[in-house]
């Protein structure tokens, strides 16, 4: 009923007749009407032309609130692999536009980041697929080796390219703005370290230790041990950590992190799988994807698609979720795990 008051209410204000919007639909004035008075509704396949004959989003056809604009672009951000086009477009015009229209409301401003970040990932998953291909004709061409990293964000030997310098300025200034907030001091901590700017990150560490609390200072404290190559002392700072909060998720699923960065994926393991046992439902999936990709890692390719089922069940029996890109993803890394298991020969 709201989608034939809206198509009656713009037809009015463009001074159209029924019969003037059924011949440029292509349909017969009997339909307008039966839409205009809730009868049947318009097909979907007329919804483009109806918004580009009265000048408006499909969106705006259907009057939606904000909350709904909100909730639509969250919901296509979660379950779109890659956003064509025009759905980008459409998202983007409506965000910049509440941007600019509301200074104080920062949800905008954080789906244009995360609409941004998604176009980005579908373009690299282009990029990634074309450089592979660029590779396959011309193995030795050192610029399709550079494309290929660049849209997989691999590593780099290049400093240039590699040092953190803008972001760690960028973080420096936000920690002073905001000393207390725990956000801001991780990530500055994150990238100190994989910068090795150790005596920087060690009196950050220790000027915010009672902010950052016994478990995240527990486990960057291994970290800076870590990077500066006392490997057996962090080992020792991360199980300190887990045991002296043995009822803590939080503890064990970034010890195990570390863990598996340090390359430790046999000591990872348990850890991650008490973090999951450990949340309460609903829980997060991190885990149980790190466990996957370490299984792969380790050749056990049964494990890794087993860990991602168990993603698939912890979506759909707590999350609720049973579509979309959040549940295609992983059931793609279990065909691709099946395919490559097949052609594994038997150990």
């Amino acid at each position: 009923m709201e989608l034939g008051n809206k198509i009656r209410e713009l037809r009015l204000k463009k001074s159209a007749t029924q019969e003037q919007l059924a011949n440029e639909l292509m349909v017969t004035a009997q339909c307008v009407s039966k839409w205009e008075t809730g009868v049947t509704m318009p097909d979907i396949q007329l919804l483009p032309k109806l918004s580009a004959y009265f000048g408006v989003t499909i969106d705006e056809l259907f009057d939606l609130t904000e909350d709904a604009h909100l909730e639509r672009i969250s919901h296509m951000l979660e379950r779109e692999r890659i956003l064509d086009e025009a759905q980008f477009c459409q998202a983007e015009s409506y965000l910049k536009d509440k941007a600019e229209r509301d200074a104080g409301r920062g949800i905008y401003r954080t789906l244009l980041a995360e609409l941004y970040n998604h176009m980005a990932d579908g373009c690299r998953i282009r990029a990634e697929y074309w450089a592979k291909e660029a590779l396959r004709l011309e193995p030795e061409y050192k610029w399709n080796h550079s494309l290929l990293r660049m849209a997989q964000q691999g590593a780099i030997l290049d400093w240039n390219y590699a040092n953190r310098a803008k972001r760690i300025a960028f973080y420096q200034q936000f920690v002073k703005e905001h000393p207390a907030g725990q956000g801001g001091i991780l990530m500055l901590l994150e990238e100190l370290a994989a910068a090795n700017r150790l005596e920087e990150a060690q009196a950050l560490l220790d000027e915010k230790r009672e902010i950052l609390g016994e478990v995240r200072a527990g486990i960057y404290e291994g970290i800076l041990q870590w990077h500066s190559g006392r490997r057996q002392e962090a080992l020792a700072v991360w199980r300190e950590t887990t045991g002296r909060n043995p009822g803590d998720w939080l503890a064990h699923a970034s010890a195990a992190d570390c863990l598996a960065h340090a390359g430790q994926y046999r000591e990872a393991l348990p850890l991650y799988r008490r973090s999951l046992e450990l949340q309460e439902k609903p829980r997060y999936t991190d885990s149980a994807i790190a466990m996957a990709q370490i299984y792969e890692i380790l050749g056990d390719y049964s494990k890794a698609a087993e860990m991602w089922e168990e993603v698939i069940r912890i979506l759909q029996d707590e999350h609720g979720i049973r579509e979309g890109e959040v549940i295609d993803a992983p059931a793609r890394e279990i065909r691709r795990l099946t395919a490559a298991r097949e052609n594994v020969p038997a150990r």
